[in-house]
């Protein structure tokens, strides 16, 4: 398993704007090939660590994922994890590689999540999951439409080709094409910022689609189901549920800020089925596991309705993971997988965008990302597994 959390800002990273394709290409970067290869000037072991440098820059941090080619020894090649990192250099485990200048023309690249590329036609792509022990079911993503400044993403069960699936979610009676991921709110080349966290099995995609600083977030993939037994229906599409053109100046609430706002008409989290394993797609809930006023994650500070940042009796951070619900059945279904939630008033200062953060309360040993729009902060794991 590889788990990644990939922004635009990184050596290399696919750009996405209000055109068509963008999505469809850089999805395809972060999920299958990798992105920023770069050829290295040496790779020297010593001591069972491997020191990689490149004058030139790279696009490594410590705990990323890189996946090197082209060195003799063998063993030095494959998917390793950053340990340490500099601007020029960065370090992986060789245990059990001798004491030794690697030879060959070495190449490094930002390791993909390892989703398949299943089917493709201009600007649409279908990707799955690899890992069996999940839904594994298909994304499609159609990047050519009419409106370049939206995806069109409908979810399947199972695919024959690029455009024939069986039971879409979101389903046609619930929206006639399926959702929206919303790039840019205009329809030019400017490049809009993104970060795209995931597993085999999950990813989130949080794209700055206005350029100020507010970050919509999608998602598709599972959920850490509660079912006993197994869920084969499991899986979610997190979307918009309408065309940027439609929201007010153009702009589009942000799944950062508002986790529940999908109760309104602009999000959507779509279910393949009801936990009975019966029907079709449903619509689905997310909601925050505090008792709170509102439903925003690390809301600005001197907010009310929210919890103060440091908690007073121990100065702690306090996050969790948001629960899925089914509305018709009042039922909780499970819990998204590796994204916390806050409900105390963080504000957007008091971390930056994509900073590392240690020392949760009850989350030992765990590195997360901090992910910071206008209003609200959220947390992507970045230690696993998910």
């Amino acid at each position: 398993m590889t788990l990644q959390v990939l922004h635009s800002a990184m050596v290399g990273a696919p750009t996405i704007s209000g055109q068509s394709g963008t999505l469809t290409t850089m999805l395809k970067a972060c999920l299958v090939d990798g992105f920023g290869l770069v050829t290295l000037d040496s790779l020297v072991v010593a001591g069972g660590i491997a020191t990689a440098t490149r004058a030139a820059g790279h696009s490594q941090s410590v705990g990323d994922s890189v996946t090197i080619a082209g060195a003799t020894p063998g063993g030095l090649n494959g998917d390793k994890v950053v340990l340490t990192a500099t601007v020029n250099t960065f370090t992986f485990d060789a245990t059990g590689v001798s004491d030794q200048t690697a030879t060959g023309t070495i190449t490094a690249k930002v390791t993909p999540l390892g989703w398949t590329r299943e089917f493709n036609a201009t600007n649409v792509e279908v990707f799955r999951s690899p890992n069996v022990a999940g839904t594994r079911h298909y994304l499609r993503v159609d990047d050519g439409g009419a409106e370049p400044r939206d995806a069109r993403v409908v979810s399947y069960e199972t695919m024959s080709d690029v455009s024939t699936g069986t039971n879409p979610s979101p389903s046609a009676a619930q929206l006639s094409g399926g959702g929206f991921w919303t790039k840019s709110n205009t329809a030019n080349s400017t490049v809009r910022g993104w970060v795209l966290a995931g597993d085999d099995r999950t990813f989130y995609l949080s794209v700055n689609h206005s350029g100020n600083s507010a970050y919509s977030t999608y998602a598709f993939g599972d959920i850490e189901s509660f079912k006993s037994g197994g869920d084969a229906y499991g899986s979610m599409l997190q979307c918009s549920n309408v065309t940027i053109s439609t929201q007010n100046s153009g702009s589009q609430a942000s799944d950062v800020d508002y986790l529940d706002s999908e109760t309104t008409t602009h999000l959507g989290t779509y279910l393949s089925r009801s936990y009975t394993g019966l029907g079709t797609s449903i619509l689905g809930k997310r909601a925050m596991p505090f008792p709170m006023a509102a439903f925003a994650t690390g809301v600005r500070s001197g907010a009310t309705g929210f919890w103060q940042y440091p908690n007073g009796p121990d100065g702690g951070l306090y996050l969790a993971r948001p629960m899925v619900f089914e509305t018709a059945l009042a039922a909780i279904r499970g819990r998204m997988r590796g994204i916390h939630v806050c409900p105390q008033a963080i504000g957007n200062a008091t971390f930056s965008h994509l900073e590392e953060v240690t020392g949760v309360t009850g989350l030992s040993g765990r590195n997360l990302k901090a992910v910071n729009s206008n209003t609200g902060v959220f947390f992507y794991d970045r230690t696993g597994p998910w």
